[in-house]
């Protein structure tokens, strides 16, 4: 443990190297540093995960459970960027809860990390600190991690939901799991219901899809918070899915608590929460428990929500969030809690934004229209790759990937 902490210490002296002593990124201003290039970035509970151009996976932050990939679990923040190991590429990487998932060009789902509830989706309950296939040899189009199940879409339209299943959030018509594993479906299971969705996205404990035209349905966890959108007054956990209220035709859908859509037009809806008003909504009295307008004349392209706290980015690429705010990840400067959408910075502009984190923890990371990766927040455990395990209540550039290199050879030498 004491050699563990000491590469951890050198190999943040090296990033710092590289990175310098920047953390001040929100003036927009060109910075001289050698930051690996991100094309996708997810976010976990208490760890990020990005891909390069060339589909190479990293990942930092905590690594209790192998959800860094690594190859090993360990109880060290890791505050810059590892290599995911198994020289795998992949198009797309998704992160939620303590796992990560990665697909490949040709629709092969690998998961790591935590399996206690079989996110993995590899016929066990056994962790994998490293990239183990999803069961079943079916090909995806599309992934979604969730804190204790992941979901996706086969390249025949079917979807499939994996892991735990006590609130139903598998959607496959009960609330149980295999017979030696009462919780949970370690392997993937048909969405009941009969529809074909375009797309889907996990949560906490429930999930949300897209029909081809565009109306969502939610599944798992709704007496919690009326997560799923239903607008009526049966607040009982549903294990296939039901359509969201409103009737409303989404092109883009994020799911947590709340769970966001953005119209066509590029107005917003959110629903689904609890005491901190993480719906951006102007007041308290609006109900909860089915989709509501964001109605700040602000046009989103997208956004991605998690754990009492969302971000969007609206119409010239500027950043908005709101919600809890205890740990800096509205990125506004502040730790307190924010009830309407916040712009972050004037000058920054992003492409694209991942929330992460639960009820004990939150951070954000960012893709600039410059191509920078960014990151702000709750950083315990390095999960913002910045270097360092100092919160960052504004948005701080992610380690050179150089640094995360030289750390992962030494583990490997040792």
């Amino acid at each position: 443990m004491q050699q563990e902490r000491l590469l951890c210490v050198i190999a943040t002296l090296l990033a710092l190297i590289f990175i310098g002593t920047e953390s001040d990124a929100q003036d927009g201003a060109p910075q001289k540093v050698r930051a690996v290039r991100f094309v996708v970035l997810t976010a976990g509970r208490d760890h990020t995960c990005g891909l390069t151009p060339n589909g190479a996976a990293y990942c930092w932050g905590r690594n209790d459970v192998g959800q860094l990939g690594i190859g090993a679990a360990d109880e060290s923040p890791h505050p810059i960027p590892l290599r995911v190991s198994g020289s795998l590429e992949f198009k797309f990487i998704t992160a939620n809860g303590n796992h990560t998932c990665g697909l490949t060009a040709t629709g092969v789902a690998y998961c790591w990390g935590e399996n206690k509830f079989g996110q993995l989706g590899s016929s066990s309950l056994t962790p994998a600190e490293s990239p183990v296939q999803v069961s079943g040899n079916i090909r995806f189009r599309s992934l979604s991690a969730g804190a204790t199940h992941t979901c996706g879409i086969a390249t025949s339209g079917t979807t499939y939901c994996w892991g735990g299943n006590w609130h139903g959030q598998l959607g496959i018509g009960t609330m149980d799991g295999e017979d030696r594993y009462p919780c949970c479906r370690t392997s993937p299971g048909r969405v009941g219901g009969g529809f074909s969705f375009s797309s889907v996205q996990s949560g906490g404990i429930h999930t949300c899809g897209l029909i081809v035209s565009g109306e969502a349905y939610c599944w798992g966890n709704h007496k919690n918070f009326g997560q799923l959108g239903t607008g009526d007054a049966d607040l009982r956990d549903r294990p296939a899915p039901v359509p969201v209220f409103g009737g409303h035709r989404f092109v883009s859908l994020s799911v947590g608590i709340p769970s966001c859509g953005v119209l066509l037009n590029g107005e917003a809806y959110c629903w689904g929460g609890g005491d901190v008003p993480e719906l951006g909504i102007k007041s308290n009295l609006e109900p909860f428990d089915r989709p509501v307008p964001i109605s700040y004349d602000l046009a989103f392209e997208k956004i991605s929500s998690s754990a009492f706290f969302a971000c969007g980015i609206a119409t010239g690429g500027h950043l908005y969030c709101w919600g809890h705010n205890r740990h800096g990840q509205i990125g506004n400067g502040s730790t307190e809690n924010v009830s309407f959408p916040q712009r972050i910075s004037k000058e920054l502009k992003f492409r694209l934004v991942a929330a992460g984190g639960n009820e004990f923890s939150g951070h954000a990371c960012g893709i600039s229209t410059d191509g920078r990766a960014l990151c702000w927040g709750d950083n315990r455990w390095g999960q913002l790759g910045n270097g360092s395990t100092a919160q960052a209540t504004r948005p701080t550039l992610v380690a050179s990937k150089t640094g995360g290199e030289i750390y992962a050879q030494r583990q490997a030498g040792r």
